[in-house]
């Protein structure tokens, strides 16, 4: 299996919402026999110092090995991670347009929770939203669609075709509003 990626941009996230993104990638890690968690990384994008307290909870969780850190103080992301993800993961409770923006734009397939905005912007073909449910249901929800595409690559392509269709479809007035990527 080739390595499997999720980047998850935490700068401008509440606690509570990176706890959700560990969480279920550390559910998901834990799912997967020791040779698949070898190929699993989830990279942390912020753009100051990553709190103590997420990289605590990281080494709680025992995916602290697993887990990477970016730090990039310009809008977007630096096209190193961008080449090396394969999903978009924004667990965030508040509509984060310019991220939808960027997954669609680099062909990203985005995990997030359904919001008015998202669900203009998302649907089955690129996307995949987690209504309200209560945390401990969303975490496992998000856990589950990750190993689904972590496990099957013909559903991640289709995703990964979406997107870049999706964005072509939806966001055409958007594309200059949005950096697509940082040198």
């Amino acid at each position: 299996m080739q390595p499997f990626t999720i980047v998850t941009p935490i700068h401008g996230a509440i606690r509570q919402e990176v706890e959700i993104a560990l969480n279920s990638f550390s559910q998901f890690y834990f799912s997967v026999t020791k040779k698949h968690r070898s190929n699993l990384n989830l990279v942390l994008v912020s753009k100051r110092e990553i709190p103590t307290d997420v990289i605590r909870l990281a080494k709680t969780l025992k995916i602290n090995d697993a887990v990477l850190t970016v730090l990039n103080d310009k809008i977007g992301l630096p096209t190193s991670v961008l080449n090396n993800s394969p999903i978009m993961f924004l667990p965030f409770f508040k509509e984060k347009p310019e991220w939808v923006s960027l997954a669609l734009y680099n062909g990203l397939p985005v995990l997030s929770y359904e919001m008015a905005g998202e669900k203009l912007l998302l649907d089955n073909s690129c996307g995949m939203l987690v209504t309200n449910l209560p945390t401990e249901e969303s975490i496992s929800v998000f856990a589950g669609w990750l190993k689904m595409l972590y496990f099957d690559p013909g559903a991640y392509q289709m995703m990964r075709k979406g997107a870049k269709s999706m964005y072509n479809v939806v966001l055409p007035l958007r594309r200059g509003q949005y950096l697509t990527q940082v040198a």
